[in-house]
C-alpha cells in the first residue's frame, strides 16, 4: 500500500503471515514508551515498510538516522497506524460479531 509521507513515496506491507502478526502489533505498542531508544523504535517501525523513496534502504537502521523526527519518523508512525494496524483491528473486531 503506497503512501506519501513528506513529498516521499512509502510502501507500506500489506501481508502479515500469522506467526508475525501477535509480535508486531504488540512490539508497536512500545513505541508510546518515551525513553525507547531511536533505534529499537525503528527496528519496530522498518517490519511495517517494503520500501520508500527516501535515502538508503528502510531495512538499514543507519538509513532511519537522518530522518526528521516531525516531518518523517511520526508520520510514518501514524500511517502505519492508519493503514495497517486500524484496519486489520476493525477485522478481527467485525470478525468477532
Amino acid at each position: 500500500m503506497k503512501v506519501e509521507i513528506a513529498g516521499k513515496e512509502v510502501v507500506l506491507r500489506e501481508r502479515f503471515p500469522v506467526r508475525e502478526w501477535d509480535h508486531l502489533r504488540k512490539l508497536f505498542g512500545q513505541i508510546k514508551d518515551p525513553d525507547i531508544p531511536w533505534e529499537e523504535r525503528v527496528d519496530i517501525l522498518r517490519a511495517f515498510i517494503e520500501s520508500w523513496d527516501f535515502d538508503g534502504d528502510p531495512q538499514d537502521v543507519e538509513s532511519w538516522g537522518d530522518l526528521d523526527l516531525f516531518t518523517d519518523l511520526l508520520p510514518l508512525e501514524m500511517a502505519i497506524t492508519e493503514k495497517v494496524l486500524m484496519p486489520r483491528y476493525r477485522l478481527s473486531e467485525d470478525a468477532k460479531n
